[in-house]
């Protein structure tokens, strides 16, 4: 039986790299990996972004609604709203040309995958749903122990080989200074 070449297509799959040699035989010079202060720095970045974006975007909708925050179902369809734009803009920018975010670009690092290609869009949503995982876990009230789990896997960072935090190991990907 033939197979048709048609249904082998990813659209989550890489874009198209020689996987043959490792990242740091591709370039000139190591990859420097990013330490836990500067991914510190870049995400309090992001938040500050995200809070701003997602007050601009969501806070006529408490006009329209006439909701005060913290009440009522409408609330936490606003809440799921703020999470799919924080999932787009960082898959978004972690998957584009510049592979980081405002934040990670103030702090001079890119996401990337374990061979030093750019990630797709699918490895930056399976990233960011790694980094929230266990914060949803917590928030649907399912024990501390995921909360635990959120915090641990942003604190092993420092302990791992190629400073990987827990969704850099989920999603397979690398944070670098460049």
């Amino acid at each position: 039986m033939v197979k048709d070449e048609e249904w082998d297509f990813n659209p989550f799959a890489d874009p198209e790299v020689d996987l043959s040699t490792p990242a740091e035989q591709q370039t000139s010079e190591p990859l420097v990996y990013a330490n836990l202060w500067h991914r510190f720095v870049a995400a309090f970045v992001d938040g500050l972004s995200m809070m701003n974006a997602t007050f601009i975007i969501l806070l006529p909708l408490w006009d329209i609604f006439g909701l005060p925050p913290g009440k009522g179902n409408l609330w936490m369809v606003i809440i799921l709203l703020s999470r799919i734009i924080g999932w787009l803009y960082f898959a978004q920018q972690e998957s584009s040309e510049a592979q980081a975010t405002f934040g990670e670009k103030a702090m001079r690092l890119k996401v990337v995958g374990l061979s030093g290609e750019r990630i797709s869009f699918g490895r930056a949503t399976g990233r960011y749903c790694g980094r929230h995982i266990f914060l949803l876990i917590w928030l649907l009230g399912y024990g501390q122990i995921s909360l635990l789990v959120f915090f641990l896997g942003y604190l092993m960072q420092p302990f791992t080989k190629k400073r990987q935090t827990l969704h850099d190991l989920i999603a397979g990907t690398l944070v670098i200074k460049y």
